[in-house]
């Protein structure tokens, strides 16, 4: 999640030095926020299951 959120914001900064183009930057960071979200859930359904063994 670390490595995700680095490169959401490389990404921001990218596009504030217009060094990147606008449908890249879109589409990349609709990619990594998506992947992160996955993560967010994933990781939140751990956290539950080990709740119910505890």
């Amino acid at each position: 999640m670390q490595q995700l959120k680095s490169d959401l914001k490389e990404l921001v900064n990218l596009k504030l030095r217009n060094q990147i183009d606008e449908i890249i930057y879109d589409e990349e960071t609709n990619r990594l926020s998506s992947e992160l979200n996955k993560q967010r859930q994933q990781m939140l359904i751990l956290e539950e299951e080990e709740d119910q063994k505890a």
